[in-house]
Parts: structure tokens; C-alpha cells; sequence
């Protein structure tokens, strides 16, 4: 029994503006055929097949595809704890540098089971994979939607609302926002894993531009633009309060204070070991908890439930949880995006919404954050 084939034709030619009859002139071909040919009845030659793909701008495997049940190759972004469960992994699909990139949507992610998978990465191939190999995916989502996927990465707060309101701007063009960690970010986007990656350092005592001196280093070779999406004060926060008096980083060295740990990469843990050794300590002198927060709001979270007596969060999260905060550094938080993704028409999307009026009010009214150089290029740089 054969496979039944897919086309995205009408869809996109819609999106276009274009009717049956000035998109049959357009191809050449008549408007009956285009009709058979978008409702699947009858399948274009391999010439006008060509033609249509040429005058939508999309790779022939974004119009057409085979069943549901017909399975993809892409080339998996993340592995670690996300995979290997024993089940088929859902996974968020976007089309990036021309190949097919699966990013798993783990149980592990805030708010994972609120995003919908494009797919599902089969368990056979998962067990034991790396980063970079490539694994089988059953599509949900059809293919040339998810070709358009833009994948945003970091663990910005407000890149939640952000993406939300880019995909409702433009309704042709999916938005995923994955939660990770600044180093988790920039690493995805150095092997051309993510479109974009949010990244906020604590600015060095020396005066240097910690976001800008990691990204010239990482992406020395690489020309990557830097732009603005909000600043925010980093800090700790304690119970209502502050019940053990803490006034300072070195207090996270008495013995009775239990600190919420932030993961590996993050900016969060970048500030703490900064302030820390400013202190002439080191992280073996707190004493931290086993469990790891992921994320501004779940430390936060964590600090309001009892989990543990301090974090290191920004201050939109003590405010949303209604926890003491004690200011340690302003930080900017940036977007990074590879350069040659600039011209992408999602991309110009991305930083016309980025810089609009109804966003920067939607910040300041969050409460905790600073919109003033949102949208503005920081930074333009690399291979030359």
C-alpha cells in the first residue's frame, strides 16, 4: 500500500496573497490542475514541482511529504537527562543551516507539557545518543510548518510573553521558546542548533561587557549580531522577612542557610561564583541543597515554598512570589542571532516586534524589568 502525499502548497500560496488562477499563470500551469494538485488528488511532475517550490521559496521536502506515519532523519540538539526514557522523546522541530534539528521537550523543561510536539523521536535511536547525531522522528505537525519553526533559546522570563506575541503577529510562523541556561544557549547556536540564543552575564569589576566578551569569544570565527531584549537587577532572594538576616553573599557561608543551586551555565551561577570569590569564597563554602532550580522563577519558587533559605534570581521573580530581595549586579540580557540569519525574513519579524511600542509596555508593566535599549544592536561580529 503506498503513502499518501502531503502538499503545503495552498497554504502557502494563501499566505502569499495569491489566488488558484494568478499562481497557475505564475507556475504555468492551468488552474484546474493547481486544484487537483493542492487537494493531493494528482501529483505534479517533477518539472512543475520544481516551479512551484521556486516561486513559494521553500525546499521541496517543506511542500511535500509523505503520512503522518512516515518517518523523518533529523539531527538532535540535546541528550543528557532529556532522553533514553524508554518511550519515544516529543520534540520541537525547526529547519536550521538546510537539515532538520529535533530539540526534546524533556520532563525536566518548565512548562513542557504545555508546549505541543512537533513530532516524536523514536526511543530505539535515543539511548546513548550525543548531541549532533541523527535520529528518527515521526512527525504530528506538518512538515512545512514546522520548517518554519523558530527555536529561541534562554531563560529570560519575558521571552515567554515575547514569543507568544511573535507568533500571533505572524500567524505563518511558528515560535518555540526552550528554557535553558545562557552557556546551554550559545553552545546550541555555535553548532547551528537554534536561530537564537539569549545569553546575561554579570558585567566584570573591571568594567568589561561579560555578555559581549563571551560571545567575541565563543563566536570569534563566526559573525553573530548582538541586540538587547531587557534589563533586569540580579540578586538574592530570602522568605518574607529575610528570617535569617542576610545581608550579603557571605552570609550563604553560615552554616544555617540553605541555598537553592541554579544549573551549570547559567547566568545566575555565573553571578554567584563572581560575587563569591569578590568575598574570597568559593561554592564548597555554602551549603547547597541537592536539588538544582532551573530558572529565575522556579528558585524563586523554591526560596516561597521552604525548599531552601536564599537564591540567586532577578528581581521580577522575588516580586512575583512576594520574597525579600537584595540587590547584587544589574545585568543586560541580550539576544544573539547568527548573522546570516539576519536577513531571514523571520528574523527581520523577530526584531521589528522586538522594538515595538505594545512589547515595551508589556515589560514595564511585568514590573522588574527595563525596556529602554530593547531592540537595540549591541554588537556585529566575527569571520571577519
Amino acid at each position: 500500500m503506498s503513502d499518501t502525499v502531503h502538499n503545503a502548497i495552498r497554504r502557502l500560496r494563501a499566505q502569499r496573497g495569491q489566488t488558484q488562477q494568478e499562481f497557475a499563470d505564475q507556475v504555468g500551469i492551468s488552474r484546474q490542475s493547481l486544484v487537483s494538485i493542492e487537494a493531493g488528488k494528482s501529483q505534479p511532475s517533477t518539472a512543475v514541482a520544481l516551479r512551484i517550490a521556486r516561486a513559494l521559496n521553500v525546499r521541496m521536502d517543506q511542500l511535500f511529504w509523505l503520512d503522518s506515519e512516515a518517518e523523518l532523519t533529523a539531527e538532535v540538539a540535546e541528550a543528557g537527562g532529556l532522553l533514553g526514557t524508554g518511550a519515544d522523546t516529543r520534540v520541537a522541530l525547526s529547519m536550521i543551516a538546510g537539515r532538520w534539528v529535533a530539540h526534546p521537550i524533556g520532563q525536566g523543561e518548565p512548562g513542557s507539557r504545555l508546549l505541543a510536539a512537533d513530532g516524536l523521536a523514536l526511543s530505539a535511536d535515543l539511548h546513548g545518543a550525543e548531541p549532533g547525531q541523527t535520529v528518527r522522528v515521526r512527525p504530528l505537525t506538518e512538515p512545512g510548518i514546522a520548517s518554519q519553526r523558530l527555536i529561541v533559546m534562554g531563560c529570560a522570563p519575558p521571552l515567554g510573553p515575547f514569543s507568544t506575541r511573535l507568533a500571533e503577529r505572524y500567524g505563518d510562523m511558528p515560535v518555540t521558546w526552550l528554557h535553558r541556561s545562557s552557556g546551554a544557549a550559545l553552545e546550541a547556536l555555535e553548532r547551528a542548533q537554534a536561530h537564537v540564543a539569549g545569553v546575561h552575564y554579570r558585567t566584570e569589576s573591571t568594567g568589561a561587557d561579560s555578555n559581549l566578551s563571551a560571545v567575541q569569544e565563543r563566536f570569534a570565527d563566526q559573525p553573530v549580531v548582538v541586540v538587547n531584549l531587557v534589563s533586569w537587577e540580579a540578586g538574592l532572594v530570602t522568605a518574607p522577612g529575610n528570617p535569617h538576616g542576610i545581608r550579603g553573599i557571605e552570609d550563604l557561608a553560615r552554616r544555617e542557610v540553605r541555598f537553592v543551586q541554579r544549573e551549570t551555565g547559567s547566568g545566575a551561577r555565573h553571578l554567584l561564583v563572581e560575587a563569591l570569590r569578590e568575598k574570597g569564597l568559593t561554592i564548597d563554602d555554602i551549603h547547597a541543597g541537592p536539588r538544582v532550580a532551573v530558572g529565575h522563577m522556579l528558585a524563586a519558587r523554591s526560596v516561597a515554598l521552604g525548599a531552601g533559605d536564599a537564591a540567586i534570581t532577578i528581581r521580577s521573580a522575588a516580586m512575583a512570589f512576594g520574597l525579600e530581595f537584595l540587590p547584587l549586579a544589574h545585568e543586560r540580557f541580550d539576544l544573539v542571532i547568527r548573522a546570516d540569519l539576519v536577513a531571514d525574513a523571520r528574523i527581520e519579524r523577530l526584531l521589528d516586534t522586538l522594538g515595538s511600542r505594545a512589547f515595551r509596555r508589556e515589560l514595564d508593566s511585568l514590573g522588574g524589568y527595563e525596556s529602554g535599549r530593547s531592540g537595540e544592536q549591541l554588537l556585529h561580529t566575527g569571520g571577519g
